[in-house]
């Protein structure tokens, strides 16, 4: 019997009511005759502590890509891009987001979620560069240009074709490792240090990022078996 709320977003209902709650601690208790204050602090001493990692709300499904990279979420096409065509790939729904990884855990993509059931396939940034670096001379017109730092795009336009090539490749390999974001930083790192990117490079400043992905295997027991037989 009331109107539906409406909001620009999920995050908006949400300030609405951490503000409401936020209001009463300076009344008197209907009750008790004590500020509510105090009585919120009784309680908060008597809870148990949050734990230490921060509850990620997802649910992980697994979804065969098409010939072009896509891979469906609640009728609307997610693009992770063609490298990926025909691969078995782990999709992770959160209420804004969706997460497309390999099943070895290395990143396709992370793209916005769309509510609207069916319409235009979902792009993210990193969709367009293995196009682009196939066709160095489409990087002015493409979409990736706008979605990258203002350091790489600007070190990209300075680029003849075969150095700009070079940089799109190793940011690709390093958004499969490290995320997208950790690789355009990484990228945009090395051009502000007055270098070219090339892949080691953009590679391990990409991991070593705030932020950076991690790296799915890894493990060390060659290195140690070495150190024992020195």
């Amino acid at each position: 019997m009331v109107p539906v709320p409406e909001a620009p977003d999920l995050r908006a209902p949400d300030a609405r009511l951490l503000a409401g709650c936020d209001a009463p601690p300076g009344r008197e208790h209907y009750r008790e005759g004590v500020p509510v204050r105090r009585l919120l602090a009784g309680d908060a001493a008597a809870l148990l502590p949050l734990p230490g990692a921060r509850f990620d709300c997802v649910r992980w499904e697994r979804r065969r890509a098409d010939r072009e990279g896509r891979v469906e979420v609640d009728g609307t096409p997610c693009c992770a891009g063609p490298h990926w065509h025909g691969r078995w790939m782990l999709v992770g729904l959160r209420a804004e987001t969706v997460e497309i990884m390999d099943e070895r855990g290395r990143s396709a993509a992370t793209l916005p979620r769309s509510w609207s059931g069916g319409g235009a396939t979902v792009l993210g940034p990193a969709t367009p560069m293995p196009a682009v670096a196939a066709r160095p001379r489409s990087w002015e017109q493409s979409q990736l240009r706008s979605a990258v730092p203002p350091a790489l795009r600007e070190g990209l336009d300075r680029c003849g074709p075969e150095d700009r090539r070079q940089v799109l490749r190793a940011l690709r390999r390093a958004a499969e490792s490290s995320g997208f974001e950790a690789a355009a930083r990484a990228a945009a790192g090395i051009f502000e240090a007055g270098r070219v990117p090339d892949a080691a490079g953009v590679d391990l400043l990409a991991r070593r990022a705030p932020g950076a992905e991690p790296v799915a295997g890894g493990g060390l027991a060659a290195c140690d078996g070495l150190a024992a037989r020195r």
